[in-house]
């Protein structure tokens, strides 16, 4: 019995799941064209945190809907979501496995999944991150290809829009 309860507790202790509080966020997508360029921003991220081990190996998972992006132009925004295919696959997740809260403050940058038009892949993403008393702040920037994700890109004059997309990434918030 006494075997029992000591491996609850260990159990209990070895094995927690936390939220992440994001108290201020913004998501940016830049694209470009030879006559111009725009940019859609986003605060509605929602996030999940599963931890192990005191926060040594968390899976965190990042889901943006693409209604929530706005680039000051109604026309351009419902354009994106039809070439996006944002009404079969609403959303935007990113997802990191096994990530070391802990010592997250010295990487440079981070292994992650991202699934946009339901098409996964694998990018290494640059970090700054901070973590002091819960509090964190997180900020990356990084380019994806619409290519890579199967959208194709709209033409403005019959010229189509640059491949690249630049994104740009701020969290600040706790850890629950």
């Amino acid at each position: 019995m006494r075997f029992f309860f000591s491996l609850l507790i260990f159990i209990s202790f070895s094995f927690s799941s936390k939220q992440i509080e994001i108290e201020n966020y913004t998501v940016k997508y830049t694209g470009y064209h030879p006559l111009h360029k725009w940019s859609g921003t986003s605060s509605a991220v929602e996030s999940d945190l599963l931890c192990e081990k005191n926060l040594k190996e968390c899976d965190i998972t990042f889901s943006i809907p693409w209604f929530s992006f706005n680039s000051k132009n109604d026309n351009r925004d419902s354009n994106m979501l039809n070439y996006v295919n944002a009404f079969e696959f609403p959303n935007i997740y990113m997802e990191f496995k096994k990530v070391n809260i802990n010592t997250l403050p010295e990487e440079k940058s981070l292994s992650a999944v991202l699934n946009i038009n339901g098409v996964k892949n694998k990018l290494l993403i640059p970090i700054n991150y901070t973590l002091k008393d819960f509090q964190f702040t997180a900020k990356s920037i990084f380019q994806i290809s619409l290519d890579d994700f199967n959208i194709k890109r709209p033409s403005l004059l019959f010229v189509p829009i640059s491949n690249n997309i630049d994104i740009e990434v701020n969290l600040s918030g706790s850890l629950d």
